[in-house]
């Protein structure tokens, strides 16, 4: 003699019937169809694109670059993605956007490599500072100036210009590389006192007020 277990709920027609009313709660609530929502994700960029054409609304890609360099610093400080690398097109940056520029000290920064002379409007492929020069002036005011805090940086292939009334590139870091670089108009051009392992190759530092490299 076979003995079948049959469950507490009902059957009728081969569909289950809820016994109860919390039964009957039960299946209502496991019957509403699975819903999955997709949520954003944002992917972390070790290398980030400057144009004077793009915005910082965008997302610092090649198709999509940002305005200001301030910008891709900012974003470079808060992922923690390996090496960082900001490429900056071709073009003067001099407007009221175009401000101080501050690398901070910061434990998501990888030996940050900021670098001009790359093509407009090329996806970012060629990089030649001579045959794609890019210039950065910023707007007349104390304070605009670049400030290096954290070890390991490297500027390349910009030209910097500024208003005589602070110092151009202030270097409170060691080992910052300043590489193809130009300074002019500020009162020194770079500051780096009680700074160890600057290295200054090819770099030129002219018409400022004070001196050239202040150490």
């Amino acid at each position: 003699k076979q003995t079948h277990r049959l469950s507490a709920t009902r059957c009728h027609r081969g569909r289950a019937v809820p016994r109860n009313r919390q039964e009957r709660l039960a299946v209502v609530r496991s019957s509403r169809p699975l819903v999955v929502e997709t949520l954003e994700i944002r992917l972390a960029l070790s290398t980030l694109h400057v144009a004077t054409t793009g915005s910082d609304l965008g997302s610092g890609t090649a198709l999509d670059p940002y305005r200001t360099i301030a910008r891709a610093v900012d974003q470079a400080a808060s992922f923690n993605d390996g090496n960082d690398t900001i490429k900056v097109a071709e073009g003067t940056y001099d407007t009221a956007l175009d401000g101080t520029i501050d690398i901070p000290n910061s434990l998501n920064i990888d030996n940050l490599m900021l670098q001009g002379g790359y093509e407009a409007g090329a996806g970012f492929a060629n990089q030649d500072p001579t045959l794609f020069p890019t210039f950065y002036r910023p707007a007349a005011g104390p304070g605009d100036q670049v400030i290096v805090q954290d070890d390991a940086v490297t500027i390349g292939d910009i030209n910097f210009s500024f208003d005589g009334l602070d110092d151009g590139i202030v270097v409170a870091a060691d080992d910052v590389k300043l590489e193809g670089i130009s300074v002019t108009g500020a009162r020194n051009g770079v500051f780096a006192s009680g700074r160890s392992g600057l290295q200054l190759v090819e770099s030129g530092a002219s018409n400022n007020a004070l001196d050239g490299v202040a150490l």
